[in-house]
């Protein structure tokens, strides 16, 4: 035993020493990064139209805080882009003054995209409804749409955008129309696109609750509201632009129960009517004559029309008043 402790004496001796020393060759190969020091980078992302920033590619490596720096442009949409640490190094190195050099895991390089969503057709038919109910329905009202033809689902950036429409009939919205309009943003167009559309536009409008005789004055209790499409009877009486109180309108032509009125259904109800006798006034300064006049024609308050002067046979001028009396202007 005794003459074997000498030799293992010398060959720890010796490991012990390159150990502690160590040679070229074993400074030449680098040992892994350290858990907690290291730069991470992803191996796919999506990024929209502002930009690739550097949070969006590099995860930091612990405790460290990324700055808001952009690294590159986004790719056009539906290609791609790529990223390696030899292009990343150069900017944290300006941002950060700090170079990872080769302390790098993760994937050889990062593959950029656009975040993109898919319009459906029904995506397509309630932008439109939203676009054209905002520009072309001023007076209000339910727009609907269907679109005739079927839709090709397209992909298109995931981020805010615009509907702009390219071109309209000139009558507007109709039963069936075809429109031109295109989706995009500040940064870019993300397409144009061609339909044919058929329109439903929903109003309430009055409909008669018994049958209406032409010449008697139409009264609150003989009417309803009920929604119609208006763009297929573009006449119907609205019922929020015509307002129904007691004495106010005359029906100007029968109406069956359960139709709607149409807007030469009714008319203001006169205060004055063709052959009737009604008062008078002369105006001229402080002068004031009151005579009787001969109406010749139906009127409203604030109508003019024309009079006849029974006793001189001489046709006047007169604008009616609420209390169905007539000035005369001379």
């Amino acid at each position: 035993m005794k003459q074997l402790e000498q030799p293992i004496l010398i060959v720890a001796t010796v490991l012990t020493a390159l150990l502690v020393s160590g040679t070229p060759t074993a400074r030449a190969v680098e040992a892994p990064a350290a858990a907690g020091t290291s730069w991470t980078l992803k191996t796919n992302v999506q990024v929209t139209s502002v930009g690739v920033y550097l949070s969006d590619v590099v995860v930091p490596p612990t405790n460290m805080e990324l700055p808001h720096l952009r690294v590159a442009d986004a790719p056009l949409f539906g290609r791609a882009a790529v990223l390696n640490p030899g292009a990343l190094n150069p900017l944290l190195k300006q941002a950060l003054q700090l170079d990872p050099g080769t302390n790098w895991i993760g994937a050889p390089q990062v593959t950029i995209t656009r975040r993109a969503r898919t319009l459906t057709s029904l995506d397509i038919e309630e932008l439109l409804t939203e676009k054209l109910s905002s520009d072309y329905l001023s007076q209000g009202g339910q727009l609907e749409l269907r679109l005739t033809r079927t839709w090709n689902d397209v992909a298109v950036p995931d981020e805010p955008f615009e509907v702009k429409i390219v071109s309209m009939p000139a009558q507007g919205i109709m039963p069936s129309f075809i429109v031109r309009f295109e989706i995009g943003n500040q940064v870019e167009k993300f397409g144009q696109w061609q339909l044919a559309l058929r329109a439903s536009l929903w109003k309430d409008v009055w409909v008669a609750r018994q049958r209406l005789t032409r010449g008697n004055v139409l009264m609150p209790e003989d009417v309803a509201r009920e929604k119609r499409d208006v763009l297929m009877a573009r006449n119907h009486l609205e019922a929020d632009q015509h307002e129904i109180k007691p004495n106010d309108w005359e029906l100007t032509e029968n109406v069956g129960n359960g139709a709607p009125l149409n807007r030469w259904s009714v008319r203001p109800k006169p205060v004055v009517y063709r052959g009737q006798l009604a008062d008078a006034q002369i105006r001229q300064g402080a002068l004031s004559i009151s005579l009787k006049v001969q109406v010749l024609e139906d009127a409203v308050p604030g109508q003019e029309i024309r009079i006849l002067n029974p006793n001189t046979k001489r046709e006047l001028l007169g604008k009616v008043n609420h209390d169905q009396t007539i000035l005369i202007q001379l």
